[in-house]
């Protein structure tokens, strides 16, 4: 599956709604193990919303390694690839905090030091 970022949302990928629907559009193609080819050529920005979106819904699904496997960039630029990179960096810092927090609780609570 090929996908032109540019025609299927615009120049600019945005909005919560737009990683929706780059998700709703790939997902069927996750569940098969199909690769999926995102051509980012007339792309000039990527944000965050649109990322949290399309990469969040993916990653409630998927391990990462499985996305990053099966998406394939083509045409993007450096800037939007170290955008979107950080941005992966940043999902996975904030999963492993929130595990750590969690056994942590499980730690306390065990020890019946979690109502101090």
């Amino acid at each position: 599956m090929e996908i032109k970022l540019a025609e299927l949302i615009g120049d600019r990928l945005l909005a919560l709604d737009d990683g929706d629907k780059l998700y709703q559009k790939v997902f069927p193609a996750f569940i098969e193990k199909t690769p999926v080819k995102l051509d980012f050529e007339g792309v000039k920005s990527v944000f965050s919303p649109f990322m949290k979106e399309f990469f969040g819904k993916l990653l409630d699904h998927f391990e990462k390694e499985r996305v990053m496997e099966q998406l394939v960039y083509q045409n993007i630029t450096p800037e939007l690839l170290k955008s979107m990179n950080d941005y992966l960096d940043y999902l996975d810092k904030q999963d492993n905090r929130e595990s750590s927090i969690q056994t942590m609780e499980e730690w306390f609570e065990e020890d019946e030091l979690g109502d101090i």
